[in-house]
């Protein structure tokens, strides 16, 4: 994000609008090679802020707004995803423009233009090629969309949605994973193997007492608040691989069984 500053000064420069960046959670741990793949995308939101978003300053100034626009890039962690946030204070998505050009374009016929919800319309938006914008200029109508950024986070495993309010402003949200390079796991033993999960994922982990196990039919199945519903399969064999020489550990004719 370092780098983001100094860019933005230049677009501001180049479209003539005052613009203010704030930046928070720049410490905020990114795996590298995730990292490596931001720049981009924050560059082209940034972008496409300053020419869609930010109203020129003496629009702002009658809507009550300072004459400079504020970008705020917001980052943080959220479970096991790191979240993104790029936000303007400008003009919001103009909703029926992108009906009307979507209508144009043959995407959807009049009578299904007019039956489409906010989320479908913004899907639009990340279509290749779709603007909403005829003028051509450095910054815009360059036929180079969201269909990009949403391509280059999807290469990391990321996603990017979106909320607007007309004439208060729009918010892009990217949602990136953390990686198991940083991620909290939990480790536990099939066997003589060790397997890693994301902790996230990992419901509830309970310590078995034999009396709490017991075979229906051909299923073992263990005791889950008073009855005995829930079905016992070794980690090993759920992921096919050969169970190992280490049995299972006991202490006072106790299965020392974590799940």
């Amino acid at each position: 994000m370092s780098r983001l500053p100094r860019t933005l000064e230049q677009l501001a420069k180049t479209q003539g609008k005052p613009v203010e960046l704030t930046i928070r959670g720049d410490k905020v741990l990114v795996d590298k090679a995730i990292a490596q793949k931001l720049y981009d995308p924050l560059l082209h939101l940034v972008r496409n802020a300053v020419a869609h978003g930010i109203e020129d300053s003496d629009v702002r100034q009658m809507r009550g707004k300072p004459a400079a626009g504020q970008i705020e890039i917001r980052a943080y962690n959220q479970g096991n995803r790191t979240i993104i946030e790029v936000k303007d204070d400008g003009q919001g998505i103009d909703y029926d423009r992108i009906r009307k050009r979507a209508i144009e374009r043959k995407l959807v016929s009049a009578s299904q233009a007019s039956k489409l919800s906010v989320p479908q319309l913004l899907e639009f938006i990340f279509q290749p090629s779709f603007s909403t914008t005829t003028k051509v200029d450095e910054l815009s109508g360059r036929g180079v969309g969201l269909d990009v950024v949403r391509s280059q986070l999807q290469t990391v495993q990321g996603s990017i949605s979106i909320s607007s309010e007309w004439e208060k402003g729009t918010t892009f949200y990217l949602q990136l994973p953390l990686t198991l390079s940083i991620a909290k796991l939990l480790v536990c033993y099939a066997g003589d193997r060790a397997y890693a999960f994301p902790s996230d994922n990992v419901e509830q982990i309970v310590l078995l007492q034999r009396s709490q196990v017991k075979t229906i039919g051909n299923q073992r199945v263990m005791q889950w608040q008073q009855e005995y519903k829930v079905p016992l399969r070794r980690l090993s064999d759920l992921l096919r691989f050969a169970p190992g020489n280490l049995p299972w550990r006991r202490s006072n004719g106790n299965r020392n069984t974590t799940i």
